[in-house]
């Protein structure tokens, strides 16, 4: 576990280490879209996830070539999942995969990420098979108003708490 003031060290990053995190960004982006593109009704979560790692990691070892290096803990090459969080498991946070196809009218939890010599990113996105209904919009604008009412409360010197508290006090006015 590093010390606290290495930790507060590794917080600036200089521009080649930026430049690597903007590189992972572009190959999660690249892995997320190609996961989108090959989503249909009918097919497994399984086959999406494989086929579009698969694809992403071999455009990305094209384009940055044999000196490519992880460097990551948890993974090689870029990263496009479902994790499990489909439909009815939409909701639950860190489902296990179940191979699950596709159906009209599923929620999506997606998740990318690719690691460039030890440099990481991630992102998350929400997707509906199909165009959602009224009870999917009302909780994914909530959703919406959450995460942004949440992102507003940080600030430096702030706490968890308190943006915790933001959040909470948005589900008891209007939920």
């Amino acid at each position: 576990m590093p010390l606290p003031l290495i930790e507060d060290q590794m917080m600036i990053k200089s521009a080649v280490e930026t430049a690597l995190i903007r590189e992972s960004c572009v190959w999660g982006g690249v892995a997320h879209r190609l996961l989108q593109d090959y989503t249909r009704v009918g097919i497994t979560e399984t086959e999406v996830n494989r086929r579009a790692s698969d694809d992403a990691t071999r455009q990305m070892l094209d384009s940055i070539g044999m000196d490519y290096q992880s460097g990551g803990e948890y993974y090689y090459g870029a990263l496009a999942t479902y994790r499990g969080q489909i439909g009815r498991s939409g909701a639950m946070p860190h489902v296990l995969a179940g191979n699950i196809t596709f159906q009209a009218g599923d929620v999506l939890v997606t998740g990318a990420a690719s690691s460039i010599y030890g440099y990481n990113s991630e992102l998350e996105r929400t997707m509906f098979m199909g165009e959602p209904d009224d009870r999917q919009k009302f909780f994914f604008d909530h959703m919406l108003a959450l995460q942004t009412l949440s992102i507003e409360a940080i600030r430096p010197g702030g706490t968890c708490a308190e943006v915790d508290h933001a959040a909470r006090a948005y589900f008891e006015r209007t939920i």
